[in-house]
């Protein structure tokens, strides 16, 4: 699966779930505009359904237009589920979900990260490519690795320690991990984090 593939199948759980306990669900696709906004309800599990199965990546995600849109389109304060590959500034991170967080939703950031893209376990020379903008660069992994390791290491951390400053729950999920297992390990710390609150 890709990340977006996974996201999908995420968001299609989370909102299968949330309707089964008889919540308003919505979805906003976007990227550096909105592109689909479903508005909460108890009636749109299907629409919400739908709109994932035809939806495909686009765009550069995540700009300062977007992030505006999105959180005046979100009204009534609830639990508000984002997931994304967070390949954005850990300040620009803060700041969209801080807006969020501060018009009383609950926050979750789903990281969804693709185990290649810690270890990096490419060995021959290689041109990647920006799937979001198109550029093309040419790397040598052996003589990177290590510097790219510390470098996605260290903006995890800074992902980490900004949204905590904001009060949002961050959590990362592995692109290959089966999903059921991902998600029950993660209600399960929320719930035992609730408790303790």
């Amino acid at each position: 699966l890709t990340k977006f593939q996974y996201a999908r199948m995420l968001a299609a759980a989370l909102a299968w779930f949330s309707h089964r306990q008889g919540d308003r669900i919505g979805l906003v696709l976007y990227s550096d505009t909105v592109k689909l906004y479903i508005p909460p309800s108890t009636r749109h599990l299907s629409l919400i359904l739908h709109s994932l199965d035809r939806a495909a990546p686009e765009g550069v995600g995540g700009g300062t237009d977007a992030r505006d849109a999105i959180t005046e389109l979100l009204g009534r304060t609830g639990i508000t589920v984002f997931v994304s590959d967070w390949y954005a500034t850990p300040e620009f991170v803060r700041q969209a979900l801080g807006q969020v967080r501060v018009r009383g939703h609950d926050v979750i950031a789903f990281h969804l990260i693709d185990p290649a893209e810690r270890s990096f376990p490419y060995e021959e020379a290689a041109s990647f490519e920006d799937l979001e903008t198109g550029e093309r660069i040419s790397v040598v992994p052996a003589a990177l690795r290590a510097q790219y390791q510390s470098s996605v290491a260290e903006h995890y951390q800074q992902l980490a320690t900004e949204l905590s400053r904001v009060g949002v729950d961050y959590h990362q999920l592995g692109a290959t991990e089966p999903l059921d297992l991902a998600l029950y390990q993660y209600l399960q710390r929320r719930e035992a984090l609730q408790r303790v609150r």
